[in-house]
């Protein structure tokens, strides 16, 4: 196995900078997720409990 010289970390290191920042300066979008749920209850509707990812926990409300 070949040794690895700090001068040859340092040219890595470079190297996958340089092509992230090519991709990157390249890419036609930057996709990102910001969104936004609102749930709307009757007074009627108990237990209800909302989950981050999901939503509102259909599984955990009742009727009165």
């Amino acid at each position: 196995m070949p040794e690895l010289r700090s001068g040859t970390v340092t040219f890595v290191f470079k190297s996958w900078t340089a092509l992230d920042r090519s991709v990157t300066d390249r890419a036609f979008f930057v996709p990102f997720l910001n969104p936004k749920a609102i749930d709307f209850v009757s007074k009627r509707l108990e237990n209800y409990q909302h989950h981050p990812e999901f939503g509102m926990l259909i599984d955990q409300v009742w009727l009165r």
